[in-house]
């Protein structure tokens, strides 16, 4: 569509293209999921609300979605946008914080439309995305407090399967609305080609950082002759000389035992997974002189503490041997991560969900 770009390797030019119109149909997709959330919590809403509304007669549109009555009885004015963490003007700051370009976008907007929100009595929020799925805090503490009404207006009432549909590898296993299933199915194959599919991608990076690796390290080495294998990943001489076993591990925010807490702390999914792992391989890691490091990432991409310092250390690796800027080496590697992540959530949707659920529009 654009004859004189060529498209770049970590495909900023193609989330951020407008020609051909799918920015627009990306963020009409978002604006109407919010808004079918907000109606399904008892909400009320109005779409693009707010052009030709003020003194100078503005022909911008500063709330995309329009809530009557959200913060003291005034209505909120909810402006989506999506932006990529590969903008040359935020990319920086973006490989060494994660969340950096979604904030620079929330403060962005917050700039142009909180006086032309004030004029009108409205609430600016605005709700940004990054292009890999990472939201602002902004989108995420209002998403908290949506989720606490919608969870209010369900009640105790089990979430109904859309349409019926079931998952066709569990007969009889109905399908939940927030895909808690789809992401920890065990049939199929899907869990395990997820893991593998994340790993590989950290092996080839660790290769490309000239570091030695052993992948699925440690079965049946140990005084007890267990068959489980505390790394993933093997790095040797990682710290002080010793090993780091890298145990890779996805988990799901919405299993029912950490639901609560991970409704209230947006790590605490992958906090809690860390701390299992630890628990599992601590003592097998000791007995093999070796450093336990489990790399947890929740289904919807928010990575462990101790797998973002494993990663910033590993782009700093890399960044050396190929003379690159380390936050430009971490940029490319969560995004390798992060859209491995996505494409095998979405290949786990599509093996379970029937034709009834309406996905092949979607596609």
């Amino acid at each position: 569509m654009c004859p004189e770009k060529s498209l770049d390797p970590l495909g900023h030019h193609a989330t951020t293209c407008k020609r051909g119109g799918d920015v627009v149909y990306r963020h009409n997709r978002l604006r109407d999921i919010v808004a079918e959330s907000c109606r399904r919590a008892h909400l009320s809403v109005h779409l693009e609300v707010g052009h030709n509304l003020t003194p100078d007669h503005s022909n911008t549109c500063p709330a995309d979605i329009l809530i009557p009555h959200w913060c003291m009885g005034k209505p909120a004015a909810l402006d989506l946008s999506v932006t990529s963490p590969l903008n040359p003007l935020t990319l920086l700051e973006a490989g060494v914080t994660a969340g950096a370009a979604a904030k620079a976008t929330e403060e962005r907007k917050l700039k142009a439309n909180t006086g032309k929100c004030a004029d009108l009595g409205w609430v600016c929020v605005p709700v940004v995305a990054e292009s890999y799925g990472a939201w602002g805090l902004t989108a995420r503490d209002f998403f908290s407090k949506l989720g606490s009404r919608l969870a209010t207006s369900l009640g105790s009432q089990r979430i109904d399967t859309a349409r019926g549909s079931s998952c066709s590898l569990c007969p009889g296993l109905a399908l939940d609305r927030l895909g808690n299933h789809v992401t920890t199915c065990k049939r199929g194959g899907d869990v395990v080609t997820r893991h593998n599919h994340l790993r590989n991608v950290i092996v080839e990076f660790c290769h490309l950082a000239h570091l030695g690796v052993k992948v699925e390290s440690g079965s049946g080495i140990t005084p007890n002759l267990s068959r489980t294998w505390p790394a993933d990943v093997l790095v040797l001489n990682w710290e002080r000389g010793k090993h780091a076993a890298l145990d890779i591990t996805v988990t799901s925010p919405l299993i029912p035992s950490i639901l609560t807490a991970a409704s209230l702390s947006e790590e605490a999914a992958a906090e809690e997974a860390e701390v299992r792992k630890h628990r599992a391989n601590d003592p097998k890691c000791s007995e093999l002189s070796w450093v336990c490091i489990p790399l947890a990432v929740e289904t919807y991409g928010n990575w462990s503490r101790e797998a973002q310092s494993t990663f910033s250390r590993l782009a700093s690796h890399l960044a050396i041997i190929t003379s690159s800027h380390k936050s430009k080496v971490l940029t490319e590697l969560y995004s390798r991560l992060n859209f491995t992540l996505v494409r095998a959530v979405a290949r786990a949707l599509l093996a379970r969900c029937a034709p009834s659920l309406g996905l092949q529009d979607i596609v």
